[in-house]
This record gives structure tokens, C-alpha cells and sequence, in this order.
């Protein structure tokens, strides 16, 4: 019953959300023990893959699982925080000489026909940035696998829908709905209106 595309993250959140979907009954057992080996799979992994599927799955497991009203409410702060984390990382960590902070129209050293003009950097001439810094590339390849994989996330998202006996406003009932700062930039993000 697990999603095949998930390697590690939020499967057990994406299976135990489509089994409430799909109306069947989910039961604790208060003796009943499980035996989780902590961190067997995040310790062989990079910390950068880690973050990669964090973020592709997160998104996957919400927008495949919630009701059509629900997903139109959250997607904007679900994809914001996304963008927010990107941006963040990439200015922390990636861009040390401020260029992405830099607004390309200041008239302070602006001169648009000079070859390292932003026209010339963005085509690939000189004075160009390289996204070189490994977090900063594991967003960016969060942000690539999702809109490249965008057709096939929709497509189990129908699937998943036409299963639906349970409404959204039931389930979301028995779910935490938080936003957890986890990574810099989370903060300032979520402070915003």
C-alpha cells in the first residue's frame, strides 16, 4: 500500500492519510510494539538527499491527499515555504557576494552595456554565480523534480481522490496542522501575515 516513489519520509504519513481517505478503519493498539530502527536510513543517506526528499515528499503527501477546497487554502503557504527555503539557503549559503540581493536597477554602479551587466551574466557571460553550495542545490533539484514530475504527482492525486468516503474537515481532525520553523529562513517566513 505505500507509494513507490517515496524512498524515505512521509510514506507512512501519505499511507495512513489515503487509508482515512478511503474510509478504512484505523485502530491503535496500546500494547502493541514496534521496533524502529532511529535513523538506519538517514544515517547512509547525505544530508542534502535528506532535505531533497523531505521537501518532494512533503509536497507530494499534501497535494496528493488533501480535498480539493483544503489544497487550494494550503498550497500557497505550501509552496511559499518552499520558495522562502530555496531563496534563504541560496543567499545564505550559495551567494556570498550579494548579487542576489542586489536590486539589478540600482543607479549605483548600473550600467547596462557593460558586459558584466546583468543581461550578460544571466546569458552566461562574465561575473556569473554558480549554485555550487550542496543545500542550496538539493532545493533547487526539490523544485525541479516536482514541476518535472507535476503530471504523475496529479495523476495519483485523481486516484487518490476518487477514493474519497471521508471529507477533509473529518480527517485534517486527527492530524497536527503546524508550521514547524526547520530551517533558516522558516522564522522570519512565518512571522509574516
Amino acid at each position: 500500500g505505500f507509494d513507490e516513489d517515496y524512498f524515505a519520509y512521509f510514506e507512512d504519513v501519505d499511507f495512513g492519510w489515503r487509508a482515512n481517505i478511503a474510509g478504512h478503519k484505523v485502530l491503535l493498539i496500546p500494547g502493541g510494539v514496534v521496533r524502529h530502527r532511529g535513523a538506519a536510513t538517514s544515517r547512509r543517506l547525505d544530508p542534502f538527499d535528506r532535505g531533497f526528499l523531505f521537501e518532494v515528499n512533503a509536497f507530494q503527501t499534501a497535494v496528493k491527499n488533501l480535498g480539493e477546497e483544503e489544497l487550494r487554502s494550503y498550497l500557497p503557504a505550501i509552496l511559499l515555504t518552499l520558495l522562502s527555503r530555496l531563496q534563504s539557503l541560496t543567499v545564505r549559503l550559495a551567494d556570498r557576494e550579494g548579487r542576489l540581493r542586489r536590486y539589478p536597477f540600482d543607479m549605483e554602479g548600473y550600467h547596462p552595456d557593460a558586459p558584466a551587466g546583468l543581461l550578460s551574466r544571466i546569458m552566461g557571460g562574465s561575473g556569473g554565480m554558480e549554485l555550487n553550495h550542496p543545500h542550496s542545490l538539493s532545493y533547487a533539484r526539490s523544485v525541479e523534480y516536482i514541476l518535472t514530475h507535476l503530471d504523475a504527482i496529479l495523476a495519483k492525486r485523481q486516484k487518490v481522490q476518487a477514493l474519497r468516503k471521508v471529507a477533509d474537515v473529518d480527517i485534517l481532525k486527527l492530524i497536527e496542522v503546524a508550521a514547524v520553523a526547520t530551517y533558516p529562513g522558516d522564522k522570519e517566513l512565518f512571522a509574516t501575515a
